[in-house]
C-alpha cells in the first residue's frame, strides 16, 4: 500500500471516530483530546494530542508532554478499536523503522530574519504588538529579542514555504518563530480573519517543536530557578513584561 493512500486512510478512520478531532492547516497533523492528561476540565473542545500524519506515526501532547510512536495501547485510549487501523499503523512504524535508506530533508534552522521597518504591513504588527503590551519597541528589538516575524507572508516567501492554499492571510498576522527555529506560530491581528492562528513548519525535521520561550538570565547561586510555563506566546510575553523584562 503506497504511503498517501495509507496515510488518507489512517487520517479518515481516525477524524471519523476520535471527537473532537481536528486537522492543521497543512494537513500534516491531527489534534484531539488527550487520553493522558485529559486536556480542559472546562472546555469540552481543547484539544492539544497531535498525531502526525506520515511515517513513522507519532504523538505528543503540548500539555503534558505524552509523547511516543502510536500504538496498540494508545490507540484504544483514544477509543480506537479497529484492527485494520492498527495494522497498517503497525506495518508502517515498522517498515520505518527498519529501514535504513530513510533520510529526512532539513531546512536550515537559523533565525536571521530582518523586517522591513518601511514596510506597512510590518509596521501594523509592530503597532499591534506594542499597543497589547503597553511598550514602545522598534522593529529591530521585536526581531531580536521576540524572534518576532511582523511580516509572515515575506518571511514565509523568502523560505520558500508555500501557504497559497491556506485559509489563514499572512499578511494580516504577526508570528513568532519557536524555540528550535523550526516553526512559526502567527496570530491574526486585523480580527477579519474566521482563524486567529496558523501554525506553520519550517522544516522537515521529526524532531520539531512549537514550543516558543524568552530566554533571560539565570542566577545559578540561587537555590530556586523558576520555570514558568504558559499556554500561549501572548501569555509568554505578557508574563515576561511583569516580572522579567531587562
Amino acid at each position: 500500500m503506497e504511503n498517501n493512500y495509507l496515510i488518507d486512510e489512517i487520517r479518515n478512520i481516525i477524524k471519523s471516530t476520535v471527537h473532537p478531532c481536528y486537522e492543521n492547516t497543512s494537513k500534516t497533523e491531527l489534534y484531539c483530546r488527550c487520553p493522558n492528561c485529559g486536556d480542559s476540565k472546562k472546555n469540552k473542545a481543547s484539544a492539544h494530542f497531535y498525531i502526525k500524519m506520515k511515517v513513522p506515526f507519532s504523538f505528543y501532547c503540548q500539555k503534558c508532554g505524552f509523547s511516543g510512536t502510536l500504538n496498540q495501547e494508545v490507540l484504544q485510549k483514544l477509543q480506537l478499536f479497529d484492527n485494520n487501523l492498527l495494522l497498517n499503523i503497525t506495518e508502517a512504524n515498522k517498515s520505518a523503522s527498519s529501514n535504513q535508506n530513510i533520510t529526512y530533508k532539513k531546512k536550515e534552522a537559523i533565525f536571521d530574519y530582518k523586517d522591513d521597518p518601511e514596510d506597512q504591513t510590518t509596521i501594523i504588527a509592530k503597532d499591534y504588538f506594542n499597543n497589547r503590551f503597553g511598550v514602545d519597541l522598534t522593529i529591530s528589538e521585536l526581531n531580536d529579542k521576540f524572534k518576532c516575524v511582523c511580516n509572515p507572508a515575506e518571511f514565509l516567501k523568502q523560505r520558500n514555504i508555500d501557504v497559497s492554499k491556506s485559509r489563514f492571510d499572512f499578511t494580516k498576522a504577526i508570528g513568532f518563530v519557536s524555540s528550535d527555529n523550526k516553526y512559526i506560530i502567527c496570530r491574526d491581528v486585523s480580527g477579519e480573519q474566521s482563524l486567529r492562528y496558523s501554525n506553520t513548519s519550517l522544516s522537515d525535521d521529526e524532531n520539531k517543536s512549537k514550543i516558543y520561550n524568552i530566554k533571560t538570565p539565570i542566577n545559578i547561586l540561587e537555590d530556586k530557578i523558576t520555570l514558568v510555563i504558559t499556554e500561549g506566546i501572548f501569555d509568554c510575553i505578557g508574563v515576561y513584561f511583569k516580572y522579567y523584562q531587562d
